[in-house]
């Protein structure tokens, strides 16, 4: 489990097993149409969050443990379950504006260079309330300018103009261990041999919540 919180529904979702390797995520949406687990949890620092178990090539099987049950509070580390055979890829939905990912993850993302993690790694952050207000006042201030810049020009847009994200965080990252605020890598671990850039993690820089 990334995440303390109380489990909620749980739906499977039958599809193909293609790769999810890097080089196959970039022809073919394999997020959206192979086979996949959805389940959510209700936590109080991260909102809503959604864990999504992703089958793949020579991964037939997501098993859920018997005792992940819909009502049941969960504590971040605890077993959810695992692949049969070997492992695959896991994605993590939050609401918008509620985590602050660590500025390594965010900066190799944009290089499309995959980050070495292992269990126990931290990932981000969940944001304060105050942060997540600023945001709002941000996003819509940006939002506002956009659209008297359309009415100056005559013209229309749709849709919303968002922040970009900030990397700029500098808050002690050795303080991160047995932190309910911060969001774990809680799969095996995996390093990349598709090819695609892989970088390692400072660990003495963002810290481990589980050692």
């Amino acid at each position: 489990m990334p995440v303390t919180g109380v489990v909620g529904k749980r739906v499977d979702i039958e599809g193909d097993y293609f790769s999810v390797s890097p080089r196959a995520v970039r022809n073919v949406p394999v997020f959206h149409v192979n086979k996949r687990t959805i389940c959510l949890f209700h936590t109080e620092t991260f909102g809503n969050v959604f864990m999504i178990p992703i089958g793949a090539i020579m991964v037939s099987s997501i098993i859920v443990e018997d005792t992940i049950v819909e009502g049941k509070t969960v504590n971040k580390g605890d077993m959810h379950g695992y692949f049969q055979n070997g492992g695959s890829t896991i994605v993590l939905l939050f609401e918008e504006g509620r985590v602050k990912w660590d500025d390594d993850i965010l900066a190799n993302s944009r290089e499309c260079i995959e980050t070495y993690v292992k269990v126990g790694d931290r990932l981000g952050r969940a944001t304060t309330a105050a942060e997540r207000e600023e945001a709002a006042a941000a996003k819509a201030e940006t939002k506002h300018d956009s659209e008297n810049e359309d009415s100056k020009n005559g013209g229309s847009k749709s849709g919303s103009t968002s922040p970009a994200a900030d990397s700029s965080n500098t808050d002690s990252r050795n303080n991160a261990d047995n932190n309910s605020n911060s969001i774990d890598s809680s799969n095996n671990d995996n390093h990349s041999n598709s090819g695609t850039p892989t970088k390692e993690r400072d660990e003495s820089k963002y810290g481990r919540w589980y050692k």
